[in-house]
């Protein structure tokens, strides 16, 4: 992203401050004050006098910023938020410091929709400055020919005109795992054992995620709990055609009732672990259920944080289900036949999801 500039100068000042802000500087961060939005700048000041100065570019580099305050504005689809640095003092520049409130934090998030943060920036400062309308006496008998001056202390305002920041979707990211917010979460998913005998890539499933991640972070809130319960669905035929079972989607089960009937036959086949076979069983239902269309459309929560919800839950199958075949070997205890006899029983009819 490019860098943003904007230049500060006081009316009776002959040096304009000029700040620099790069925006892929810009962070979050968790302390015991809060959560905050760092702004790193650099800044400079610049000769701009008309007066003969010999010394002009050395009196520059001798003005000082003291102190810095901000304006920052975000706006959203039905209105805006401010954010107020008050005057702060300029030490070691750690950068412009604004604290966040959980409630903004979220405002932002609700009208971001997925997109690109903008920011927009107004700058005040409190400098100090030579006053070149009153030249003094040099006494400096090793530089005679040099010119000395008071120095004045000067407040600039924040400027009439806003300075535009844009901070995209993987920097307001990383800004918000910096702070520490919750609805941001890093996953490394484990390499999978199971093979496709089905010709169907198991990898279909991972790409399904992050297709589902990107309709997330771009507002298509209903595209990703769709996909989610897609990418359910596949992760359920993948591991039942690796263990030889037939899968929901050919049989004529519920799909809970599918669920159910694998985590008993797990529990028998893992009478060492049998809570990883109830808690397989539970995650396909739960995350199966949580996407469906009687739930989507009554639930009680915002559409993002359905979404959210769904996107975690498919997260946490997927982290599972490797490991899980990873560590046990395949299910020898399954009996084909009661399975195939159970699909013709009265009253099992299926109800299947649209997606």
């Amino acid at each position: 992203m490019p860098q943003v500039t904007l230049q500060l100068q006081h009316r009776d000042s002959t040096f304009p401050l000029q700040i620099t802000i790069e925006p892929d500087h810009v962070r979050g961060q968790r302390s015991v004050g809060g959560r905050a939005l760092i702004v790193p700048f650099q800044y400079e000041f610049l000769p701009q006098s008309t007066m003969r100065v010999s010394n002009l570019q050395s009196l520059a580099y001798q003005c000082r910023l003291l102190g810095i305050q901000a304006r920052l504005t975000w706006r959203g689809g039905r209105g805006s938020r401010e954010g107020w640095v008050p005057m702060t003092l300029v030490g070691y520049n750690d950068g412009i410091r604004l604290e966040l409130d959980d409630a903004t934090v979220e405002w932002i998030e609700q009208w971001r929709e997925g997109n690109p943060i903008s920011l927009n920036v107004q700058l005040g400062a409190l400098c100090l400055i030579p006053d070149l309308s009153h030249p003094q006496p040099n006494s400096d008998r090793h530089s005679p020919g040099a010119e000395t001056y008071q120095y004045s202390l000067i407040t600039i305002d924040y400027r009439p005109d806003e300075t535009s920041i844009t901070l995209d979707r993987e920097r307001w990211l990383e800004i918000l795992r910096g702070m520490e917010w919750g609805d941001t979460r890093l996953v490394e998913l484990p390499p999978s054992d199971i093979p496709n005998p089905s010709g169907v890539p198991w990898q279909e499933v991972a790409r399904q995620l992050q297709q589902a991640t990107s309709e997330y972070r771009q507002g298509e809130f209903e595209k990703t709990i769709n996909t989610v319960r897609i990418a359910v669905e596949g992760v359920a035929t993948e591991l039942a055609r690796h263990w030889g079972l037939k899968p929901w989607s050919e049989s004529k089960k519920r799909f809970d009732d599918w669920t159910k009937e694998l985590g008993g036959r797990l529990t028998q086949a893992w009478p060492s672990d049998p809570n990883s076979a109830r808690l397989l069983a539970t995650l396909f239902a739960t995350t199966w259920h949580w996407a469906s269309d009687p739930h989507h459309y009554n639930a009680k929560t915002t559409r993002r944080r359905e979404a959210k919800f769904a996107l975690q839950l498919l997260t946490d199958l997927l982290e599972f289900v490797p490991h899980l075949v990873s560590v046990h070997p395949e299910p020898s205890a399954f009996n084909k036949d009661d399975q195939t006899e159970d699909e013709h029983e009265p009253g099992s009819a299926e109800t299947k999801s649209d997606g």
